[in-house]
């Protein structure tokens, strides 16, 4: 399970989400059936957008690649 920001946050089963793309402190969730989720990260210190990523990466298979 993902969840973001805390109190507020938003919540999301690894298994819903099928790839993800960080870039400008938001996080563009693509769940499973294909709808798109952003989340503002700001606030968020960049060491832990890293952590985010790295657990992201590990647990969904096809991160988006942009580049």
């Amino acid at each position: 399970m993902i969840k973001v920001n805390n109190f507020w946050g938003k919540t999301f089963n690894f298994s819903d989400v099928k790839n993800f793309h960080i870039e400008n402190k938001v996080l563009e969730i693509i769940k499973e059936d294909s709808t798109k989720k952003y989340i503002n990260l700001d606030g968020i210190c960049p060491d832990s957008i890293q952590k985010l990523e790295k657990i992201l990466a590990k647990y969904i298979i096809h991160p988006i690649d942009y580049q």
